[in-house]
């Protein structure tokens, strides 16, 4: 049986949402491990799964890929520490400037990412000159991803110019990011076939992954 988030995951990262200082951290952390080991045994069982749609994957480890729950307070006035537990999933871990999966879990708020997220901007430009000129097979790519969300508050009013905008594909050219979403309600989440839920999903977005990744490489030669 595969493993889920575990519902004293979700009631530490509530309550942390609630506490949120370090005292209340401190005399919690025997919690937050508890809640951290949970989520370890999730993303383990979700990376074995994505490494048979991507063998890039192969022997890739929770811990590369999963974010500190502590804030970067050094710029920021942040409260100490982030009130959800997330990774960021491709061959090199988090620290990445290509597309991956992202799992973020968070009470009433836990979703599952493809894609790429604000690309610097010699980035963004090499994946729209892709799917201005490969726009077909981007419409076929993006067609089984158009039910879910996509982070469109902060797109371009107009699509860039020197990029020509195909009607079926303009409202992707004007996007600073390419991430389709798929949102999870708690009892999703807690449910044991969360990971294969993930996974059939992964499967779709993968090709995108890959359309996108070819980009970024054009950019960074």
């Amino acid at each position: 049986m595969s493993p889920c988030i575990a519902q004293s995951t979700l009631q530490f990262l509530s309550d942390l949402r609630q506490n949120n200082q370090r005292d209340w951290f401190q005399a919690h952390r025997d919690d937050y491990r508890q809640a951290a080991d949970n989520f370890a045994q999730v993303l383990q069982a979700l990376i074995d799964g994505l490494a048979k749609i991507d063998p890039a994957l192969q022997g890739l480890s929770p811990a590369r890929c999963t974010y500190r729950i502590y804030n970067d307070m050094r710029f920021h006035n942040k409260p100490p520490y982030k009130t959800h537990l997330a990774a960021y999933i491709t061959s090199n871990g988090k620290n990445t400037g290509t597309a991956g999966f992202y799992l973020h879990i968070e009470p009433d708020a836990s979703m599952f990412i493809g894609g790429i997220y604000k690309a610097p901007t010699r980035v963004m430009q090499s994946i729209r000159e892709d799917i201005s000129f490969y726009y077909a097979d981007f419409e076929k790519i993006i067609a089984p991803l158009k039910h879910l969300h996509f982070l469109e508050a902060d797109s371009l009013k107009q699509p860039p110019r020197g990029v020509e905008a195909h009607p079926s594909v303009v409202e992707y050219l004007k996007m600073r990011s390419i991430c389709p979403t798929q949102t999870f309600a708690d009892a999703e989440v807690m449910a044991h076939d969360f990971v294969a839920q993930c996974l059939h999903l992964a499967a779709k977005l993968h090709p995108l992954n890959q359309f996108i990744n070819r980009a970024v490489a054009m950019a960074q030669d």
